[in-house]
C-alpha cells in the first residue's frame, strides 16, 4: 500500500478550539436538542466516533457548572456511560466522575477516549507516523473470503486496504498503550467513512442503500489522526482532568470502588424503542474479527444484561425514568457506594435533567 501521499507530520491547526476554554458551553442549551448527540461531532474528543446512543456534551457540562456552584465539590455517576459523553464533560469541568458501561467494545472506545486525552502528544504523533510507515510497506492483496457484512459494504479495493491496517495493527502495534488504542480508534471510526452503505438513525448498517462521499482509507485515516492530535492538545491545555473512570460492568450489579460517592446521575438509559443496542457496532466487531455474523451478539455482547427505561419523550427532551435495581444496590456502609443525593429532581423548564435522553 502505497503511502507516500500522506503527510506523516499531521499537521494541524493548534488554536481551533482557542476560544471554548474562556466561552461556557451554549448550543445545546439553546437549541431545544440537549437529548441529541448531533452537536458532539463538532466538539473536541467527542468528534471522534459517532455513537446515536448519546446525548449533548454541552448540556452535560453546563448542568455541571450550575449544580457545582450551588454545592461546591462534585462528583457524577453515569450508569450508562456508552463511549464517555458523559464522563469527558466532568473531565473538561474538572469534576470526577464514574461510568459503568456493559457492552465491552463500547467501553472500549470510552476508555480509548479517556486514556488517550492525557497522552504525550509526540509520542501519539510519533506512533500515527511509524503506522503509516509500516502500512507503505504492506502487501494489500485482496482477501479470498471475508464475512458477508464486510463484502457487501465495501468495494473490494477499499475493504483490501482496510484489512491489511487491521493486520498490520494487530501483528505490530496492539500494545494496549493510550497510543495505540487511540490507533484502534481511528481504524474503528473510519469503517463507516469508508463504506459506501448506508446507515440508518441508529448506526444499523443498510448495505442496499448506497451513500455518496466515501473516503479512502488512507485519506480517512489522515484526517482522524490530525483531529485526535488537534484535540489532545486542546484538552491538555485546557487542563481537563484524568478523575474519570469508565468501567465494564452492569448498571444493575455494579463493581464498586471505594469512596465512590455521587451527587449525581446524568445518563441515558436504554430506550424501550426496540434499539439494539449490540447491533449497532456489528460492522465495527466483524471489521476486528470479534465475531462473524449477527448470531455471534449474542455471546458477545446480548448476554451481558441490558436494562430499558420506564419512560420515554420526544427527542428533543430528557427522560425522567428510575433505573432498575436501583433500590437494591449496596448502602455506602457496606460497599462505599452511594446513590446520589438527588435523582431525578433537578429541573429546568419543567424538564427533568438528573437524566438525560440517549445520544452519548
Amino acid at each position: 500500500m502505497d503511502g507516500s501521499d500522506v503527510n506523516t507530520t499531521f499537521p494541524y491547526q493548534r488554536d481551533l478550539f482557542v476560544q471554548q476554554s474562556v466561552r461556557a458551553p451554549e448550543h445545546a442549551r439553546f437549541n431545544g436538542r440537549s437529548g441529541a448527540f448531533g452537536d458532539n461531532m463538532s466538539l473536541p474528543v467527542h468528534r471522534w466516533y459517532r455513537y446515536s446512543a448519546g446525548f449533548s456534551a454541552d448540556w452535560v457540562r453546563r448542568l455541571v457548572r450550575e449544580r457545582r456552584a450551588e454545592t461546591g465539590t462534585y462528583a457524577v455517576l453515569d450508569p450508562f456511560a456508552g463511549v464517555g459523553t458523559t464522563l469527558l464533560a466532568c473531565a473538561a469541568e474538572g469534576v470526577r466522575s464514574w461510568g459503568f458501561e456493559t457492552h465491552p467494545f463500547v467501553h472500549r472506545i470510552a476508555c480509548a477516549k479517556l486514556r488517550g486525552i492525557h497522552a504525550d502528544v509526540s509520542a501519539v504523533r510519533e506512533t500515527f507516523a511509524r503506522f503509516v510507515n509500516a502500512l507503505s510497506a504492506t502487501p494489500h492483496d485482496p482477501p479470498e473470503t471475508v464475512p458477508s457484512l464486510l463484502a457487501k459494504c465495501y468495494t473490494r479495493d477499499t475493504l483490501a486496504k482496510l484489512l491489511a491496517m487491521r493486520d498490520l495493527y494487530l501483528e505490530e502495534f496492539h500494545a494496549e498503550t493510550p497510543e495505540t488504542e487511540l490507533l484502534w480508534l481511528i481504524l474503528t471510526s473510519i469503517l463507516r467513512d469508508c463504506s459506501g452503505a448506508g446507515t440508518a438513525q441508529w448506526q444499523y448498517v443498510l448495505p442496499n442503500k448506497k451513500k455518496a462521499g466515501v473516503q479512502r482509507p488512507k485519506v480517512a485515516f489522515h484526517a482522524k489522526a490530525v483531529e485526535m492530535l488537534q484535540d489532545i492538545e486542546h484538552a491538555q491545555r485546557n487542563g481537563w482532568s484524568s478523575t474519570a473512570i469508565a468501567l465494564p460492568t452492569d448498571a444493575r450489579a455494579p463493581r464498586p470502588l471505594p469512596r465512590m460517592q455521587a451527587d449525581a446521575v446524568i445518563t441515558s438509559p436504554p430506550y424501550p424503542n426496540n434499539y439494539d443496542y449490540a447491533d449497532a457496532t456489528r460492522l465495527e466487531m466483524t471489521f476486528w474479527n470479534e465475531i462473524r455474523g449477527w448470531g455471534d451478539l449474542q455471546g458477545a455482547v446480548r448476554g451481558r444484561p441490558y436494562v430499558s427505561s420506564s419512560a420515554t419523550r420526544r427527542r428533543t427532551e430528557c427522560i425522567s425514568t428510575s433505573i432498575p435495581g436501583w433500590e437494591n444496590w449496596p448502602s455506602p456502609r457496606a460497599s462505599n457506594l452511594s446513590p446520589p443525593r438527588k435523582f431525578g429532581s433537578a429541573t429546568s423548564n419543567g424538564r427533568t435533567e438528573s437524566t438525560a435522553s440517549p445520544s452519548k
